[in-house]
């Protein structure tokens, strides 16, 4: 008979904490794009394209990576851990939504940042004047409200456990 890996306690404490660590980063790097969107006035030249390369760095060095991260420690949490992949309603959610935001995200949300960062570098404040610009901008904010409300949901979730195991 073959034994199952599975990790010990302690190990599982650490996954499970440094799983959630990765969430609230992910989380946090998602919330101070929306507050940089929704708080900034335009007052130069080139203020459109600073606004759009902020948000792009947030979404290079925090969010990519924080919830590559946070994928791979619930792969590991989910294989090592007697939790499985879908013995449990509430890891079935959190995967069902954890994948949709990771693959949403490069096809549309960072697609319509970057094409906002060319536009903006191009024309400076007149990208403000830019039909395209405007409407990738609504984009952006209508999915970025729903991408953090659906991380604050990923959160509560891994927190209260709400379903029972699946029989």
């Amino acid at each position: 008979m073959r034994k199952s890996l599975t990790l010990g306690t302690n190990a599982r404490q650490w996954l499970k904490a440094v799983h959630l660590v990765l969430g609230a980063i992910w989380l946090g790097g998602g919330i101070c794009m929306l507050v940089l969107r929704f708080s900034w006035m335009p007052s130069g030249l080139s203020d459109p394209y600073l606004l759009d390369r902020s948000v792009g760095l947030i979404n290079d060095w925090v969010i990519i990576p924080s919830a590559i991260l946070s994928l791979i420690t619930g792969l590991l949490s989910s294989w090592l851990t007697p939790w499985g992949f879908f013995q449990h309603r509430w890891v079935t959610v959190k995967w069902i939504l954890t994948v949709g935001i990771i693959v949403s995200s490069p096809v549309l949300t960072s697609s319509w940042d970057r094409a906002m960062e060319t536009i903006s570098r191009a024309e400076g404040i007149m990208a403000l004047q830019n039909p395209a610009y405007l409407q990738y901008q609504s984009l952006v904010i209508v999915t970025g409200i729903a991408k953090v409300a659906t991380l604050l949901a990923l959160q509560v979730v891994s927190v209260l456990k709400p379903w029972r195991r699946r029989s």
